[in-house]
Order: C-alpha cells, then sequence, then structure tokens
C-alpha cells in the first residue's frame, strides 16, 4: 500500500483529544479497487469504491464487535480493525472480499486497553494499547497471542504510533516523549531514544522511509516538531522545527520516496524534503478542501489520499508535484 515503509495506522493516528468526534481511519483493499472506512462514531465497517465513493457495503452486525474503531490495517485478504471503545478492548478481524467476520480477539490474556494502532509484519500484527502502555502481538493467521511488551524497561507509556522496517518495530510514547525500538521476531527491547537532543514532545505520528525513521511531535510546548534517526543506530539525523517547514503541531505523517507529507493540528497539509528537512510545500485548504476536520492520511503508488470527514471526501493528491489529482465523495454509513 505504501511506496514506502510505513505503517497506515502510524501515518492516520489521531488522538481522541486532538480530533473528537472525527476519529476516522481507511484502508485500501489489497487491489486498489476499495476502501474500507472506520468511524468511531458509527460503529461499523464501511467500504467504498475507490474510483467512484459509491458504498459497497457496510458491516455492523453486532457480532464484528465495532465498538469507537480507531484504526483498520489491511493484510492479504483480511482486515483487522482495533476497537478503542471501554466496552470491547478488541481487535475485530474480517475478510475483505466478502466481508464476513473471521474472528474477534477480545480475551483478557490479549491485554487490550484501549487499542489505538496497528502495524502488520510477516504474520504477525502488532497493536498499540494506549490506556494500558503495552503492545499486543498476535498471530494474523490463527489469532493466537505472541507476547504482550509490557515491561518497564521498554518504558512504553500511552503509546500512540507504531511503525515496522524489517526485524525492528518503532513505538512512539505521548506519554513519556519517548521512542521504543524493538526486535520483531524476539520481542526483545532494543534501545529507547529518549534523549533531549531528539526534541520528541507528546510525539503522536510516524512514519519509516529507508534507513530512516521520522517521529512527529504536536509539541507539549511550542510548535512542536518532526525529528528524523537513523533506524540502525538511532543516531539523530535532525529535529525538524515545525515553524521552519511553515507547521504547527504536526500530528499525521506519511513519507513516500523523498518527500514526508504532515498533517498539523491546524489541518494545514505540508511536504517536506526527507534528505534536507527543507520545505517542498504548503497545501492550501480553499483548493484541496481540507477543513478542520481533515485526519488521516496513506500514500498509494505516487499519490496521497487525506481524509475530510465533515466533507465527507478524501483528498488525492499527486505527492512529487503538489499537484490536486481529485476529491472523491462517499456517504458515511451509519
Amino acid at each position: 500500500m505504501m511506496a514506502a515503509t510505513t505503517s497506515l495506522a502510524s501515518a492516520s493516528s489521531t488522538s481522541p483529544a486532538e480530533n473528537a468526534g472525527f476519529n476516522t481511519d481507511i484502508a485500501f483493499t489489497s487491489n486498489g479497487q476499495g476502501i474500507f472506512l472506520v468511524n468511531a462514531t458509527s460503529n461499523v465497517a464501511q467500504e467504498i469504491n475507490s474510483r467512484t465513493g459509491a458504498t459497497v457495503r457496510v458491516l455492523g452486525a453486532k457480532a464484528y464487535d465495532f465498538n469507537f474503531s480507531l484504526d483498520i490495517v489491511v493484510n492479504g485478504q483480511d482486515a483487522f480493525v482495533a476497537n478503542y471503545g471501554a466496552l470491547t478492548n478488541a481487535v475485530t478481524e474480517f475478510n475483505t472480499v466478502t466481508g464476513a467476520l473471521v474472528r474477534v480477539l477480545a480475551a483478557k490474556s490479549y491485554g487490550f486497553v484501549t487499542p489505538f494502532d496497528m502495524a502488520i509484519s510477516g504474520q504477525d500484527a502488532f497493536v498499540t494499547n494506549l490506556g494500558g502502555h503495552s503492545v499486543t502481538e498476535f498471530n494474523t493467521v490463527t489469532g493466537a497471542l505472541v507476547r504482550v511488551l509490557a515491561a518497564k524497561s521498554y518504558r512504553i507509556a500511552s503509546p500512540y504510533g507504531i511503525a515496522i522496517s524489517g526485524h525492528d518495530a518503532f513505538v512512539v510514547n505521548g506519554g513519556n516523549s519517548t521512542v521504543t525500538e524493538f526486535n520483531t521476531v524476539t520481542g526483545g527491547l532494543v534501545r529507547v531514544l529518549a534523549a533531549k537532543s531528539y526534541g520528541f514532545s507528546g510525539p503522536d505520528g510516524v512514519a519509516i522511509s529507508g534507513l530512516d525513521a521520522f517521529v512527529a511531535s504536536p509539541g507539549l510546548k511550542g510548535a512542536g516538531a518532526i525529528t528524523e534517526f537513523n533506524i540502525v543506530t538511532g543516531a539523530l539525523v535532525r529535529v525538524i522545527n515545525a515553524k521552519a517547514i511553515d507547521s504547527l503541531h504536526p500530528v499525521f505523517l506519511a513519507i513516500d520516496g523523498h518527500v514526508g507529507v504532515s498533517i498539523d493540528a491546524a489541518r494545514r497539509v505540508v511536504e517536506f524534503n526527507t534528505r534536507t528537512g527543507a520545505l517542498v510545500r504548503v497545501l492550501k485548504s480553499t483548493k484541496y478542501g481540507f477543513n478542520s476536520s481533515t485526519t488521516g492520511i496513506v500514500t498509494r503508488g505516487p499519490d496521497a489520499f487525506i481524509l475530510n470527514p465533515t466533507n465527507q471526501s478524501i483528498t488525492e493528491i499527486n505527492v512529487a508535484t503538489g499537484g490536486l489529482v481529485r476529491t472523491l465523495h462517499f456517504k458515511f454509513a451509519h
């Protein structure tokens, strides 16, 4: 789905307080012909046609256990939905071709406590538990629990985003402004990045491109920043002050080649050069249809797709040029 090695959820994760009422996420089907939407307020999963915006199906039966669903990822023919709501604290798996329910993972042993963001590596899925201060790993084929990472040494605290590259996972901890790296095969801790020089301040989103990771920090104080570090060594590459790229409190982040795309708390869409950190362009809302509810961004091929819930639209832009490709209109199912 991504041109770069990027977790869909990391590119579209949303802090509930930052976007109350518009917690919505999107994921493309494997063939690109469908887009699945989950909306925290409707408790359904909706598939729309990626060309026309027409609704293909709505999954909302009680058996699916959707409840304040914040995140969706697609792996092969199956989709996984994180249900943040306290009524479920579960992950729902369904078949994207038929819409049939596969399973709901809700046993206490999984340690789901307000599951927030997900990433998949090989046959395993990794889920950040915002309220549980942990990460749950389970097998996507069988649903079996692999492990729950919650040891103090990992320093996982209010984990918002997660991204995976190779055998390493990177978790951004909004609760203590750190990044935790662990091995996805063994679960072993690799390192915790916590030095002040990294500039982490309530980090929210994370994306990976090549050998570098990019972390969006809305900023507990100031305008926030985007931090770049080497994923092999953990060495800091640079801290891009949000003001330097005409941004304010960056939250959402996606990487496509040598261009990073950020959405900030003011719902401005900013492109920056991942090799230099320099501003590329700012996409103005009047032309692209962005508004106060704009939330979530994914890339597919040369384009980025940005969700505007109140407009019930998805804006597709060409990342290389910043040009508007089209605006896809749809109607939310309830």
